[in-house]
């Protein structure tokens, strides 16, 4: 049966119903250990729909992390003991983020959604010279929250060419949010993005302290592909008062300062 719930959850794992009649099924069938995790779903399922200035968190988060406390590492073991990335995170009642290298992930992805089938985000920190072989992997399509910020801390690495790629890469069409602050794009490389059909599924955009300007403002107030994005940072990035009324416009929720 739990292979069963974990189906559902992964082909629909936006929806919270699969996660709380699971939570439901553990509580009636299964053991202490279970019933934590249970509680763990509920908990987080209830605070993802809440404004964080709710009252009703507060309650909410300490029993959250009383769970993560008291089992946390328990559920992390897996992961451990194989010695796959670091500072997992939980959400809606399931493993869902992890930090790794993109080298390493390249080399044990195969591994990890064996371990740990719900991972779904990924922060790869400094992760210059390792991007072209991550936009080459087909299970890079699993991710659907890339964070590349800062990928070259020399200032002197290639990062644009590998961008290029993971731009054009066919397997990052489940990514729904990307981060590439720090990672000095400019005109002509959010002119590849703006133009990649693939990243169409993006609905938050991170380009903060990179080198747009007005003209690689433009580019993503033209893109065809970009109709989903609904959240896009572009703090120091020098762009005019003109471009960001016209960036508010087409996106929303546009952060330019």
């Amino acid at each position: 049966m739990h292979e069963a719930f974990l189906d559902a959850i992964l082909t629909s794992p936006d929806e919270d119903a699969h996660r709380l009649v699971y939570a439901d099924w553990l509580e009636e069938h299964g053991d202490e250990r279970d019933l934590a995790r249970a509680h763990l779903i509920r908990a987080q399922c209830a605070l993802a729909l809440l404004a964080p200035d709710d009252a009703r968190r507060e309650p909410l988060e300490q029993q959250e992390r009383q769970l993560l406390k008291t089992h946390g590492k328990r559920w992390t073991q897996p992961l451990r003991k194989a010695r796959i990335g670091s500072n997992w995170t939980f959400r809606r009642g399931f493993l869902e983020k992890i930090t790794i290298s993109a080298r390493d992930f390249v080399l044990v992805a195969q591994q990890l959604f064996q371990l740990a089938p719900t991972i779904r985000a990924m922060e790869c920190p400094e992760s210059s010279n390792e991007v072209s072989a991550l936009a080459a992997c087909p299970l890079l399509e699993r991710i659907a929250e890339l964070n590349l910020n800062a990928m070259c801390a020399c200032g002197y690495c290639p990062i644009g060419r590998e961008l290029s790629e993971l731009f054009q890469s066919p397997f990052t069409a489940g990514l729904r949010i990307l981060a590439l602050s720090e990672d000095r794009i400019g005109p002509d490389g959010v002119t590849l993005l703006a133009a990649s059909q693939h990243l169409a599924g993006l609905t938050r955009l991170d380009l903060s302290e990179n080198r747009l300007g007005n003209s690689g403002a433009r580019q993503l107030i033209e893109s065809k592909h970009l109709k989903n994005l609904k959240f896009l940072d572009l703090r120091e990035n020098k762009i005019g008062p003109r471009v960001t009324t016209a960036l508010r416009e087409r996106f929303g929720e546009v952060v330019v300062l």
